[in-house]
């Protein structure tokens, strides 16, 4: 249909655009499209035979067929020695196995009496590096001004005094443990620097400071804080108020019959609950990684070189919370809290009549001419700045504002499956380190000042600062020195030689074992798990709140008045669950082993100290601060709540700050 112009002006305003040429132009090809009869459906049932399945490609390189088992008329003796010493051939047994050779193409199946010699090959593992770096950096230094001429202090002021926090948790730190990959290559000497180092973390600590070191069996076990424990507390526990999450309400789960209008879904948007609230802290930052493994073991491990084992944690809190404006502050908790669990492998099952109770028929070995190495190292760090400053005035029916909130998650989660054999034989060290290292920095000094009646409830404190680390072992192993068979072994496959002596096969302890799986290192086996997480938090919060406005309306608003400007939780989850087997360890040269636990925690706080129990911060510490971060102390009480006048509210937020 052609269009006049004005309907043609009048369609491409209201979005149809039509114009008459294009029009005419596909006029034909339409009304062919249109005569196109209906394509016809047929569901009448086909015959079996209508349908011919077809693969358009064939396997390639591939011969279909068990895998070959090949049999040396010149090759490994089949350790079949019986006690007197005489030699006699293998017995006849039942088997299937594919044979490409032409001498053994006819005996495919049934009972094929063995030669004397025959090799079975296993493959070797391999080395795994896992190398993680996480980092959070988020800058949140929100200014909300209303025209109430308050002269708010600078946020650099306050980062500078985390600064001076981060060098003071250096301080009570172990020193780090560094680049794993650096630490092995001198692993006895990285395990003295280690142990001399926790030592000495007590006696450089300040006066103030609450440090424990535990070695050896009294770090195994739950330990919090310095203290066993019979469990470790759970992160939901702990929590601040505000952090926790309400009780989810049961859902309806009948049907909706009334339509949904836009102020509805507006209303559930954008509606906030009644009152009036200003969220200043809140910040939850948290890392955490779970490492699962089953690495490469043997009941027998033999160690021509020296054996080093080093399962080590360091925890340290380090917070400063000065409060101004609050008559009463929730306390802040600093929890340090480990599980260090070694367990015997699972036993056996009872025998039964088919077990075999004699010496090995027959064994293999798998050679690898260089190190096995198992290595994941996981490092997380959060840095968060969220000083806020805000002139608020209330005065509408309801108010939320949100300047803090923020959240920073760092998570590894791995899975790593080693092989079993039954003996190991390493040519050089055996390594096997576990080391964990959690530092929490927290700064949370608040101001609150108000004009007006003040019926709100303040939340300054009620931070968390909390480090968690678990290492749970199944396998429990014993360290004896090296055998003279072992060694001469040892000596034999690292010039060369492709197999063991049946000196060695037809050892007792292998008594009950058919086949002997034989891994030889001739380099280093090294198993090293290492975890550094760091979080470090600045959340100094300059509020200013005027409720004049609210001075008119009933006594009681329509909902609470609340601040918060601490509630702030720094999270250190880690947790390494390593699955072996119980090993005899016989060793050539030294032995190295022990478990070492460092919990710390340096809490300075300007709450009242009886109702938070916190100590002050100890003199050198504080002078370890720059001098130019101290402000000069204030005469009034710094927990209290001074009304000022309406017009003009002045913070001097300096006064929060180490005085």
């Amino acid at each position: 249909m052609i269009q006049d112009r004005v309907s043609q002006f009048i369609s491409h305003f209201i979005g149809e655009f039509s114009l008459t040429e294009p029009e005419d132009r596909l006029r034909d090809q339409a009304e062919a499209f249109r005569h196109q009869g209906q394509p016809g459906t047929d569901f009448t049932a086909h015959a079996p035979g209508d349908v011919i399945l077809h693969a358009p490609f064939d396997a390639a390189g591939h011969e279909a067929g068990l895998t070959p088992f090949w049999f040396l008329q010149a090759a490994q003796p089949a350790a079949l020695f019986p006690p007197n010493g005489a030699f006699f051939a293998a017995p006849a047994v039942q088997m299937s196995f594919y044979a490409p050779d032409p001498v053994y193409a006819g005996a495919r199946f049934g009972d094929v009496v063995l030669p004397q010699y025959f090799v079975f090959d296993v493959p070797p593992p391999g080395s795994v590096i896992v190398i993680t770096h996480q980092f959070n950096g988020l800058i949140d230094n929100d200014l909300m001004l209303s025209g109430q001429g308050i002269v708010f202090t600078d946020p650099y002021i306050f980062d500078a005094q985390l600064d001076g926090l981060v060098s003071l948790a250096g301080w009570l730190s172990v020193p780090e443990f560094g680049d794993p990959l650096a630490a092995i290559t001198d692993a006895p000497g990285f395990f003295t620097t280690t142990v001399d180092a926790f030592e000495a973390a007590v006696a450089g600590a300040p006066a103030d400071a609450t440090v424990t070191v535990l070695t050896s069996s009294d770090a195994v076990g739950v330990t919090i804080n310095g203290l066993s424990a019979e469990e470790a507390p759970g992160l939901a526990d702990l929590l601040p108020t505000f952090l926790r999450s309400p009780d989810a309400p049961e859902e309806d789960a009948g049907p909706r019959i009334d339509p949904i209008t836009s102020a509805q879904i507006s209303a559930e948007i954008f509606d906030v609950a009644d009152g009036h609230g200003v969220v200043a802290g809140g910040n939850l930052v948290v890392n955490e990684v779970v490492l699962v493994s089953a690495r490469v073991d043997a009941e027998v491990i033999a160690v021509m070189g020296d054996a080093i084992s080093l399962t080590a944690i360091s925890q340290v809190n380090v917070v400063q919370d000065h409060d101004a404006g609050a008559m009463e502050i929730a306390p802040t908790q600093a929890i340090n809290a480990t599980t260090l669990a070694i367990e015997n492998s699972e036993t056996p099952p009872p025998p039964t009549e088919d077990v075999y109770e004699g010496l090995p028929l027959g064994w293999g070995v798998t050679r690898i001419e260089a190190d096995l190495v198992t290595l994941n190292w996981m490092h997380q760090v959060n840095l968060i700045s969220d000083h806020d400053r805000a002139e608020v005035t209330f005065s509408g029916e309801d108010t939320y504002l949100n300047f803090g909130g923020n959240t920073a998650l760092n998570q590894v989660s791995l899975l790593a499956l080693g092989q079993g054999y039954d003996v190991i034989i390493v040519g050089g060290q055996m390594i096997d380190m576990k080391l964990i290292q959690q530092t929490n920095v927290l700064l949370d000094n608040d101001s609150v000042t108000y004009g007006g009646d003040w019926p709100a409830d303040l939340s300054l404190g009620d931070n968390l600062a909390f480090n968690s680390a678990t290492i749970s072992q199944v396998g429990v192993d014993t360290h004896t020195g090296l055998s003279g068979a072992f060694a001469a072994a040892g000596e034999a496959l690292a010039d060369g030689a492709a197999t063991l002596s049946a000196t060695l096969t037809q050892d007792a302890m292998f008594s009950g074992m058919p086949t002997l799986s034989v891994l030889y290192i001739a380099g280093d086996l090294i198993n090293v798990a290492s975890i550094t997480q760091t979080n470090i938090v600045g959340d100094a919060d300059q509020i200013s709140v005027q409720l004049a406005a609210l001075d008119d309306r009933a006594e009681e608003p329509d909902g609470p008045v609340t601040v918060t400007t601490g509630s702030n939780a720094v999270v250190n989850l880690a947790t390494i669950l390593d699955f072996g087997l119980d090993s005899e360890i016989q060793v050539g040269g030294e032995v190295y082993d022990d478990l070492l636990l460092h919990q710390a925690n340096l809490i300075e706080s300007g709450d009242d100290p009886l109702s938070s129990g916190i100590a002050p911060l100890a003199t050198e510490a504080v002078a370890f601060l720059a001098d130019d971060m101290i402000a000069t102390p204030s005469e009034d009480d710094p927990t209290l709540i001074t009304p000022t006048d309406d017009g003009a509210v002045t913070t001097d937020a300096m006064q929060s700050m180490l005085a």
